[in-house]
């Protein structure tokens, strides 16, 4: 194996496919994803590979996850990592294309519609809980330096959140329209 690249690229939530689709882009360039601590990515430089990536986002304990892990070893997937995320944990798999895009993980629109929803639903949740247990205190507090700063904080990331809401809610609804 050659030498480690770390590249910085902060995707969200809702950019999953366009992480996977990145990942794709740096295989083929003899870069193969192994890791991930927020923001930056890790590479192992190696020979070019025509290799399809899968992300996904589960809500597994322990007890679900060694079953979860073989049913995509059985199917050709090789587990990269896994990294722990709000609500749940993301999962990453890697195997060689092949031309028949049904070997994916996610083909059909339930099952997409399905992980969108799911995403949506815990970062909502995430949402709430950030909500109170920032904006309420400082409600409390009054207007203060320290208040403002915080009002700021609480703008920019209930921006980010809608974003990613939004950006999921037409996903799911465009797949929707899809099927009609």
């Amino acid at each position: 194996m050659g030498r480690t690249v770390k590249k910085f690229r902060p995707y969200t939530v809702d950019q999953f496919e366009e992480e996977q689709q990145y990942f794709e882009e740096m295989s083929s360039k003899g870069f193969h994803f192994v890791k991930y601590k927020f923001p930056f990515y890790q590479f192992n430089q190696g020979e070019p590979g025509d290799y399809q990536y899968q992300i996904d986002f589960q809500n597994l304990d322990e007890s679900n996850k060694e079953s979860y892990l073989q049913l995509f070893k059985d199917d050709g997937w090789e587990f990269i990592m896994e990294y722990g995320g709000v609500y749940g944990t993301w999962f990453y798999f890697r195997k060689p294309k092949s031309a028949d895009e049904s070997l994916r993980i996610f083909t059909d629109t339930d099952s997409k519609v399905e992980l969108y929803g799911k995403i949506r639903r815990n970062w909502a949740f995430y949402f709430i809980f950030l909500f109170l247990v920032t904006m309420v205190p400082n409600f409390l507090l009054g207007d203060s330096f320290t208040s403002i700063l915080l009002y700021v904080m609480w703008l920019i990331i209930a921006v980010i959140y809608a974003k990613i809401t939004l950006r999921l809610t037409f996903k799911i609804r465009d797949l929707r329209r899809s099927e009609i």
